[in-house]
């Protein structure tokens, strides 16, 4: 890499880290946890909110003016997942218009990228597996101006889980050829599950888990009912996780145990890991090669004592004896900062089309410039000539006539040149002027879609806008043997409703969800229960000419 970062900057689901980088290396480390609100309203805007707080950590490890910055993230619209090709001549190509298709992003407009990872051979066929990333320009736009403001020199603008994967896979090709591998990186986000046997990359899958699962799962168990989950709370959760661990079933003395009372909150994640992982053994290897699979594990879940050695226990497969994991004393919970290091950041980065035309602009200034350069050495060398032909021989001034044409000739061109850089700035400055951020609607209907039962059918879903934010007005009926209530009784009588109004006021993206009317009806025979409900969303008002609600 031709410029070697002085700091990483990550801002991820649960907290803002920073550190300072040495020869590769991360030597100083600051975060700040922040509520699952703040996150949310920073992405919202232009991330300016955390504007104090990036400033206040970086003065904490000393951070200079000017400092070159690798930017990791994970943002509401980033997209980073792998994709398994059959081998043609346009593997590239195929994942490219996989990855616009799954992200509904056109990669021409907004920074993307297709990296190869690996392939394996499978009943003759030659599969190719592809890491396919992209995000909205907006998005990585905002991330620079973030930086620039808090006196950075950005660099690369890598997505956490992207830096994951190609680590998680360049493990598993390290490891031991005759041993089927699982290499699990426990992110806290998202889980990379990579199998390699015989050297070949059978499986590369990206999991919608994380260790911060386990960390709200604790919060929730200490919160004491409390409906949304500060930084305090996370911070707290993360530490009594870090103390008392988690442990298998085999390996408990006694009932006494004290992370005992903890495993009815936190054993949903821990039964998806194993659920996800046991279904990669599956899928990927014949049922001898995975009983004798080995595990390895990393990343954020990894500093949790015991996790490792549950999920082993659980699916029945060797433990790896894994290098420790990166963890500061003062902040074990930033165990993924500076994955970037590990791989090319420059390879993953989502660097914003301002940007890329910037440094395209100043290439080609440099390049004029030194045109420039060189056109004065040479008229100043050619003046120099003439003057001392003229001094010896002042009868030949009408010889050189030829000479000044040529030399007026590519004054003219040296102006041409500095007009076109003008132009340059110009064409800069206009695209910083941008259309500004746009909330997204995905992750809105990924929640009602949820909370829904399968007894249940929306029938109406709308949307109105005011100025308090956004209210979806939902219609929709569910069988009278999963509804106790009947028309004219109270909300709380209906457990199939209850229960799914509650789970969307559960989600950070929902402010309220309030029952509305509830009658009793048939349809085509069969008792339903028709009811009415308001949801109103957390966040700035969305829009529904936003590209996200379309």
């Amino acid at each position: 890499m031709r410029s070697q970062p002085n700091v990483v900057v990550s801002l991820g689901p649960a907290r803002l880290d920073v550190g300072r980088v040495h020869r590769g290396r991360i030597v100083a480390r600051a975060s700040a946890w922040l509520d699952r609100a703040t996150i949310e309203q920073a992405w919202s805007t232009d991330i300016s909110s955390l504007d104090p707080t990036l400033n206040q950590l970086l003065r904490s490890i000393d951070i200079p003016a000017g400092a070159r910055a690798i930017i990791e993230y994970s943002g509401p619209d980033t997209s980073v997942d792998v994709f398994t090709l059959n081998e043609s001549d346009d593997v590239m190509l195929a994942a490219r218009k996989m990855l616009g298709d799954a992200s509904d992003l056109d990669p021409a407009s907004n920074p993307s990228f297709e990296l190869f990872l690996g392939q394996c051979q499978e009943a003759g066929i030659t599969q190719s597996h592809v890491l396919c990333t992209i995000d909205r320009d907006e998005r990585s736009h905002a991330l620079r101006e973030w930086a620039v403001r808090a006196g950075l020199n950005p660099i690369a603008y890598v997505p956490i889980d992207a830096a994951a994967i190609q680590t998680a896979v360049r493990r598993a090709l390290e490891a031991d050829a005759s041993t089927p591998t699982v290499v699990v990186h426990l992110g806290e986000q998202r889980t990379v599950i990579v199998l390699v046997h015989s050297g070949q990359l059978r499986m590369v899958r990206c999991v919608n888990i994380g260790a911060t699962a386990l960390v709200d799962a604790t919060a929730d168990a200490t919160a004491a009912g409390a409906h949304n989950v500060d930084a305090t709370q996370r911070k707290a959760a993360f530490e009594l996780l870090r103390s008392n661990g988690i442990h298998p079933q085999s390996a408990r003395a006694s009932r006494e145990d004290p992370a005992d009372w903890l495993l009815p909150y936190i054993n949903p994640a821990l039964q998806r890991y194993i659920v996800e992982i046991r279904q990669t053994l599956r899928f990927g290897l014949g049922p001898q090669d995975a009983a004798r699979a080995v595990l390895a594990c990393s990343g954020a879940g990894a500093v949790l004592p015991g996790l490792a050695d549950t999920l082993a226990a659980q699916l029945e497969v060797a433990l790896a004896d894994s290098p420790d994991p990166v963890i500061d004393s003062q902040s074990p919970h930033t165990a993924d900062l500076g994955l970037s290091l590990q791989v090319d950041p420059l390879s993953l980065s989502l660097t914003p089309r301002a940007h890329r035309l910037a440094q395209a602009s100043r290439r080609a200034v440099w390049g004029m410039a030194a045109g420039a350069l060189t056109a004065l050495a040479v008229v100043a060398g050619d003046a120099v000539y003439v003057w001392s032909q003229l001094s010896l021989q002042r009868g030949g001034i009408s010889s050189q006539s030829p000479r000044l044409d040529e030399l007026t000739r590519r004054l003219d061109s040296w102006k041409q040149a500095a007009e076109l850089r003008r132009q340059n700035t110009e064409m800069y400055r206009a695209i910083r002027q941008g259309l500004g951020e746009q909330p997204d609607w995905k992750l809105v209907f990924s929640e009602l879609s949820r909370a829904s039962q399968d007894d249940m059918k929306l029938t109406d879903v709308s949307a109105e806008a005011g100025p308090a934010g956004i209210t979806l007005s939902l219609r929709g009926l569910v069988a009278s043997d999963s509804a106790s209530h009947t028309a004219g009784s109270t909300p709380s009588a209906s457990t199939a409703v209850s229960r799914f109004l509650s789970t969307l006021a559960g989600a950070s993206v929902i402010e309220s969800a309030d029952l509305g009317e509830t009658r009793a009806a048939e349809v085509r025979g069969v008792p339903v229960e028709v009811f009415a409900a308001d949801v109103r969303l957390r966040g700035l008002p969305f829009y529904l000419s936003n590209t996200g609600g379309q």
